[in-house]
């Protein structure tokens, strides 16, 4: 549908011929032909592919199915139970247990024997009683150029009539104006207005219901403006509520966007609670393109907005030294709600507690993104002129102990060399084990951690066994 939509756009707009538009999509001529002369596609007839796994027993599961549809409920058989019987009544189908489920399935979705059917809650509303408003962005042709304009919508809950009010920028004085004109375009006044996006908080944006405009709506109009999940919203993001902790948010920047000649095109943009942007996390972003999968690199950015959002409340500087880096976070975590003990030799092992926004594994998500964070920033820009990194911290990765690092390395050496000269080579551990020796500065700890118990001495306890025995 979309595509058709863009060639009949293209031929209307665009090169104005069939094949201009086939050659700039690459498609056939018929193709375009076909999209010119009607908007819906054509539905298209499907092959049904052969299926010799399960035509076999195809007609032993419909027997099946057909005598559970007169069966209760409880004593239908399942897609393993039926698996279970072709196994020993029909020994000589050989058959997988998942083709047999997804048939199944199928076939229990065309009898009707589904269980979980879909649900919907109808939604009613009395003439006049309520309205949504939104805005959205809307990209214009204006004179020759693209402008991107401001979109105001109302709709009305009753009727789902529609008023639509664009602007160049979403300004207060538009915001105002277009409720006005919404008001007189559908008839009235509505009881309640209904924001579709927004949090019941101040924010800077003009694009949110703030306190002076719900005065100045309810003073003027005399209508009830109701947020949907107003609780929920002021503490949950997009991603949860640990990523929204500290208020950062951010914002997708579309292709089109004018990026100046020669600079860099970042992607997304992060922003802390006073609408400053967070530098260092943008560029981190930037520099992780095309490192590993795009949906790791978006994971690690969900978590480290908070972390950036604490040292922005607070004052703190990322590039700090490593110390005081390892303090901050620590600080954070404390803050969040985790519990935290001394490590064996050094650093800290860290606990999620149900205080904490975040579970055992979110926290391991949060260190694996500071240390990515802190790699990418030591090795740098690279510098096409003179070929090298230039680093952007000055410092080695505090979110790794030196000491763990150095004793893994002189541990490894000892096992590569033990048994020299003899038998040299000949490990006393598995290569799984020593990869798996922490050398992390914070490390998770899954087992709760319980405060050490105070021994009595030896002559306290025998006196106590004595008079018991007594």
């Amino acid at each position: 549908m979309e595509l058709f939509e863009a060639f009949r756009r293209e031929y209307e707009f665009g090169v104005g011929s069939v094949a201009g538009v086939a050659r700039k999509f690459g498609v056939h001529r018929r193709l375009v032909r076909e999209a010119l002369g009607d908007a819906v596609p054509r539905e298209r007839a499907t092959k049904e592919r052969a299926r010799p796994k399960i035509g076999a027993v195809a007609e032993f599961i419909d027997g099946i199915l057909e005598a559970d549809r007169r069966a209760p409920r409880k004593q239908r058989h399942t897609a393993r139970r039926i698996w279970v019987r072709i196994t020993k009544e029909r020994p000589e189908v050989t058959i997988v247990e998942s083709t047999v489920r997804q048939y199944v399935r199928e076939r229990k979705r065309v009898l009707g024997l589904r269980t979980s059917p879909e649900v919907f809650v109808p939604q009613q509303y009395a003439w006049g009683e309520e309205a949504q408003v939104d805005w959205y962005e809307a990209a214009v042709d204006m004179d020759g150029e693209r402008h991107i304009m401001q979109v105001f919508a109302m709709r009305s809950m009753a009727s789902g009539a529609p008023f639509h009010r664009c602007y160049p920028r979403a300004t207060q004085q538009a915001f105002l104006e277009a409720h006005e004109l919404g008001f007189q375009h559908l008839g009235g006044v509505f009881q309640r207005l209904r924001p579709d996006y927004v949090a019941r908080h101040r924010m800077t944006s003009c694009h949110v219901y703030d306190a002076e405009l719900d005065e100045t709506l309810v003073t003027h109009t005399l209508c009830e403006v109701a947020y949907g999940y107003s609780g929920m919203r002021a503490q949950r993001g997009p991603r949860g509520q640990f990523s929204s902790l500290y208020g950062t948010t951010t914002l997708r920047l579309r292709p089109e966007f004018p990026y100046p000649p020669g600079g860099p095109r970042y992607e997304r943009l992060v922003f802390d609670a006073n609408d400053q942007l967070i530098v260092p996390l943008n560029e981190w972003y930037h520099l992780m393109k095309g490192t590993g999968a795009a949906r790791t690199r978006d994971t690690y950015l969900a978590v480290l907005r908070p972390w950036f959002g604490f040292l922005a409340k607070h004052g703190y500087q990322w590039n700090a030294g490593p110390e005081a880096v390892r303090e901050y976070t620590r600080l954070f975590l404390l803050e969040a709600g985790c519990a935290l003990r001394t490590g064996r030799v050094e650093g800290w092992f860290v606990q999620a507690t149900n205080r904490s926004p975040i579970s055992a594994n979110g926290l391991h998500l949060l260190i694996a993104a500071l240390r990515s964070f802190y790699t990418v920033m030591v090795r740098g820009v690279f510098d096409a002129e003179d070929q090298r990194y230039h680093p952007l911290y000055a410092f080695d990765n505090p979110m790794y102990s030196q000491v763990l690092v150095a004793w893994r390395a002189e541990h490894r050496r000892w096992i590569r060399n033990a048994g020299a000269p003899d038998y040299a080579g000949i490990r006393s551990e598995s290569r799984s084990d020593s990869a798996h020796q922490p050398v992390g500065f914070f490390q998770v700890r899954v087992q709760p951690m319980e405060p050490p118990v105070a021994r009595d001495a030896e002559s306290t306890r025998l006196a106590i066994l004595a008079g018991c025995a007594t």
